[in-house]
């Protein structure tokens, strides 16, 4: 609030007093007047004066940012070059952006937009410290496990006035290992002039003492999170019925949807069996069992994992041999209950 009332006394009327900086521009217009007027009379060359005094119509412009761009002093006196972003602040858990996996399911990307105001001319240029290359995101649940996520983009020699930078951000689906929330930050801050040193300011009618109170010069910090979710649904086969004496008999899939799981990942489906892969009655009080063989491919099904590069499904089959079909009496109501365990697993 006292720097806002500083600048309006330097240039607005405050409490009934015109302020400093409001009587110099109306001084400088005053004299331009007068002089053109006087001059334009006479046989002098007008030229260089009007050259001279063309410099005051830059001056209140330079201004009209004034309350964003410009840390005015109690004598008349602004820091310029100057950098301010506008863009509200974000933070770990306030993220400026979150990055989501691409259509085509291989990349996360995402992108951060900052507002910010400068005050640069030609003879007056700043330049800002922005990212480049890679930035170093940590997971949440354990920040050992990191990403390195590419940034591109911004504006390192902002322009004049009221714009904005951008930056992009990507890294490929395929180098993330762990499935988790991941944060990572960067920052933008003024590198040019040195707001520790630089005190001669060339828009100034005087140097200003100890600019880098009125420079900006803390950086900026961005932060941006990635949320990588699993997810997947994996499908058995419902209840099947066995015909008497039928070698083989197909049973359905087992089938995965909706995998989004880190490439390196896997989900590993396993079956346990409640009778011991027999299927079994109980007939006048005595058991009778048919021992049965669950395939997959042709092969003894001991368990199977579906990866982002496995996930075709796998056809499942109940096998009984002839030898074993004539054993037990002939009846209907053989059964067994299988439990398919799903599983996932990280590399």
């Amino acid at each position: 609030m006292a720097d806002m009332e500083a600048f309006v006394r330097n240039y607005d009327t405050f409490g009934g007093v015109q302020g400093n900086l409001k009587k110099y521009v109306d001084s400088a217009v005053a004299q331009r007047e007068t002089i053109e007027n006087a001059f334009q009379k006479t046989a002098v060359s007008t030229g260089p004066v009007v050259t001279l005094l063309e410099e005051y119509n830059d001056y209140p412009a330079k201004y009209q940012n004034a309350v964003l761009t410009y840390w005015a002093d109690r004598n008349l006196h602004a820091v310029y070059p100057n950098f301010v972003i506008t863009s509200p602040a974000s933070s770990m858990e306030n993220p400026a952006a979150t990055m989501q996996l691409d259509a085509d399911g291989l990349h996360y990307s995402g992108s951060v937009t900052l507002n910010y105001y400068a005050a640069v001319d030609a003879k007056n240029p700043l330049s800002l410290r922005i990212p480049s290359g890679v930035i170093t995101f940590r997971a949440e649940d354990d920040p050992s496990k990191t990403i390195e996520v590419g940034v591109s983009g911004g504006i390192a020699n902002p322009v004049n006035g009221s714009n904005s930078m951008t930056f992009a951000l990507s890294v490929l689906a395929d180098s993330i290992d762990h499935a988790a929330a991941y944060v990572g930050s960067f920052e933008v801050a003024l590198e040019s002039p040195d707001p520790d040193s630089n005190n001669v300011q060339a828009s100034n009618l005087n140097p200003v003492s100890a600019a880098e109170q009125y420079r900006s010069k803390d950086a900026f910090t961005v932060y941006v999170k990635l949320l990588f979710d699993t997810s997947y649904t994996i499908i058995i086969p419902a209840d099947q019925q066995v015909e008497w004496a039928t070698p083989s008999t197909q049973t359905g899939s087992l089938q995965v949807e909706d995998l989004n799981i880190p490439a390196s990942a896997r989900i590993n489906v396993s079956c346990a069996s409640q009778n011991g892969s027999k299927l079994s009655k109980v007939i006048d009080g005595q058991s009778f069992e048919l021992p049965y063989q669950l395939t997959a491919n042709g092969s003894l099904f001991s368990g199977w994992s579906f990866s982002m590069s496995e996930q075709n499904p796998v056809p499942l089959n109940v096998e009984i041999t002839p030898t074993d079909w004539s054993k037990p009496p002939i009846a209907a109501g053989y059964q067994d209950v299988l439990t398919f365990n799903v599983e996932y697993q990280e590399k």
